[in-house]
């Protein structure tokens, strides 16, 4: 789907109802506290009883609650959202949302994504799969110029043969740090890519293939053609997004971070406007 198919076919509030209640984001059916069918008529949903008369918001007990933007100009800003688009200049032009509403909406779609990560299979790798892992730093000022930012260390590791990662904002790269998460997020006898970090040097230790390559000398070992070139290659994807938003709040690079883990999950095969509506109605079911 477009976005133009998608004006088409959601052009006002209620074909935007129907249409989220097709993606079971609403609930096609409801009853009243008594017990009775209930219908809708506009923004609620009305018992025909007589006797009874009962009214229920269409937002309430499911991911709208709360919210106040007209129900089909969600359905746009998840569209835009699962592509990309939603910058405030973008969204303030074409949908009359203001900052405020942009910052909360990207908010309420990454906390969506945190949920789908921590949900998920978190592991990574496997038998004869080959993880690379590095260490990374984000916030680091260019020249020395720019605002002055707290700095933030991130560990993260990528397959090669998935494409499946994990990024987590860890407090240093001690090897007291970095060991259990190499053990929470890669798979026993994985095959492990890294660099010559002090930290690495126990990896073998715990049940994995760990082959090292040495950056002060070499960006491929010569020998063995070992290299980290897919895990850099992800920081740099990974430092561009955050990047594009003119960096990133310290408190809301988790958030960050468990997005660009959703969307790199995403195969060719994945839509992510279907992906990520299917993924808000397991987050919050509607009843």
């Amino acid at each position: 789907m477009n976005l133009k198919d998608l004006y088409s076919e959601v052009s006002n509030e209620d074909s935007a109802i129907n249409f989220l209640q097709t993606k079971n984001v609403l609930l096609r059916t409801q009853k009243c506290e008594n017990n009775h069918e209930m219908i809708i008529k506009g923004s609620r949903w009305r018992c025909q009883r007589r006797t009874c008369r009962k009214e229920k918001g269409i937002r309430t007990n499911n991911w709208l609650c709360g919210s106040r933007l007209p129900i089909h100009t969600i359905v746009y800003y998840i569209y835009c959202w699962a592509y990309e688009m939603t910058s405030v200049s973008y969204c303030k032009r074409e949908f009359g949302m203001s900052k405020s509403a942009v910052v909360d909406w990207n908010n309420y779609l990454r906390e969506m994504c945190v949920w789908k990560i921590e949900n998920g299979n978190k592991e990574i790798g496997g038998p004869n799969l080959i993880v690379e892992i590095d260490e990374s730093f984000f916030v680091r000022r260019k020249n020395n110029a720019g605002r002055i930012l707290p700095q933030q260390w991130v560990f993260g590791g990528i397959c090669r043969e998935t494409k499946e990662c994990f990024i987590v904002c860890v407090p240093d790269w001690s090897e007291k740090t970095l060991l259990p998460l190499i053990q929470k997020f890669i798979r026993p006898r994985s095959i492990i890519f890294s660099d010559s970090w002090r930290s690495y040097n126990r990896i073998q230790e715990l049940g994995y293939q760990h082959n090292q390559v040495n950056h002060k000398y070499n960006f491929v070992d010569p020998s063995t053609g070992v290299h980290t070139q897919n895990v850099e290659r992800m920081w740099g994807a990974a430092k561009w997004s955050n990047k594009r938003r003119r960096g990133t709040a310290r408190n809301f690079l988790d958030s960050y971070m468990a997005e660009f883990m959703w969307r790199s999950k995403l195969t060719n095969q994945n839509d992510p406007f279907e992906q990520i509506l299917l993924d808000i109605s397991a987050f919050w079911p509607p009843s």
